[in-house]
């Protein structure tokens, strides 16, 4: 798979909707690539002959999924786990940190809208804001809004409208510097931009 995914011609065989089509953008919805095609339909055979899909095979696919991921964060397998969706990942990170009333955590206001939605709806604690797409640099902007009582910083690994990349590297320390979580919604960067998660204190990703 490596060689292929260093060749740009290899690679777009595996989107059959290149043949049409020069340019597309998706994010939540896109095309398949023809290897996951083909899982889909070997899992639809077995539902459709055998009723069910054995628990082990499930689990050894599960496993599967940990290993790879953990090549491509360099990280843990062990590490990683499934989630419906990145706002309900970032959201159980937030409500697992207890957050109390008088408390605080910090967000990007134009961050990824459903999550700031899911934030405002169902945790507890000031949501104090931030803007990835302000000229002013994101981690100055931390200093400004930060107390004794900041429990989370929550941010967007890249801007998912901008492609503006968040200064991980200046964050992540400012805030363990403080004992304040990191909670970074890693979709938009993921399998695009390199990052080290052992290495980069993220306490959720």
């Amino acid at each position: 798979m490596s060689a292929i995914l260093n060749n740009p011609e290899e690679l777009k065989k595996l989107f059959p909707v290149k043949m049409h089509y020069l340019y597309f953008n998706f994010a939540a919805d896109g095309p398949l690539p023809v290897p996951s095609k083909n899982a889909l339909c070997q899992a639809l055979d077995e539902l459709s002959l055998e009723g069910m899909m054995a628990v082990n095979k499930q689990i050894a696919i599960y496993e599967n999924i940990r290993e790879e991921l953990a090549i491509l964060f360099q990280s843990q397998p062990e590490h990683f786990a499934f989630i419906k969706n990145t706002s309900e990942g970032v959201l159980l990170a937030l409500l697992a940190l207890d957050i109390r009333e008088g408390e605080n955590y910090v967000v990007a206001e134009d961050a990824f809208p459903t999550t700031i939605r899911m934030m405002e709806s169902n945790c507890k604690g000031e949501m104090r804001k931030i803007k990835i797409t302000s000229p002013l640099p994101v981690q100055d902007q931390v200093i400004n809004v930060i107390d004794k009582k900041t429990r989370a910083i929550v941010l967007d690994w890249v801007h998912f409208f901008t492609g503006k990349i968040v200064d991980l590297e200046a964050i992540i320390p400012l805030a363990h510097s403080k004992n304040i979580f990191t909670i970074i919604d890693g979709i938009q960067g993921a399998g695009a931009v390199s990052i080290d998660l052992d290495k980069s204190g993220i306490d959720f990703f």
